[in-house]
């Protein structure tokens, strides 16, 4: 459809809708619904809109990544692309996951870095896996204090 019809879909909900089928069984509706949620993904940047956010929003993002699992080839290429293409940075997420800047009175959380690393012995997709960074000291105006966890 038009960039119109788009908008009215996903104003009336159609992203949710889209998202909750990318978790049925039939591997062909499957397909479909990575079709219609790539042309929609598509439209809203031509638009300027984040529909992005109403993917993740959805649990879609999960959905997508789980499909990176999925036996059918064409469904696991589809999911890595619109990943890749509309997700890769998650800039459009707002900076919920980032905890604020070490201060005097402040603390501060890291973000676990992540490395792919190559599985061509098993199924030859990458695999991402996460690195845990090294805790930060923090201090609620008293003496700074240093917990650190032994493997």
């Amino acid at each position: 459809g038009s960039d119109k019809h788009i908008d009215s879909l996903v104003e009336l909900g159609g992203i949710s809708g889209l998202c909750a089928v990318l978790q049925v069984a039939d591997a062909r509706v499957v397909q479909v619904a990575l079709e219609a949620l790539e042309i929609i993904l598509c439209a809203g940047r031509r638009m300027g809109k984040s529909y992005e956010s109403l993917v993740d929003e959805a649990d879609g993002v999960d959905a997508l990544e789980s499909l990176q699992e999925h036996e059918n080839e064409d469904i696991y290429d589809k999911a890595v692309y619109i990943i890749e293409t509309y997700f890769g940075t998650m800039d459009f997420l707002e900076d919920e996951n980032l905890a604020p800047t070490a201060s005097e009175h402040a603390f501060e959380f890291g973000l676990s870095s992540i490395k792919t690393v190559d599985n061509s012995e098993g199924s030859g997709r990458a695999q991402a896996q996460h690195q845990p960074q090294p805790l930060q000291p923090f201090n609620f105006g008293g003496p700074v204090m240093n917990f650190e966890l032994s493997a």
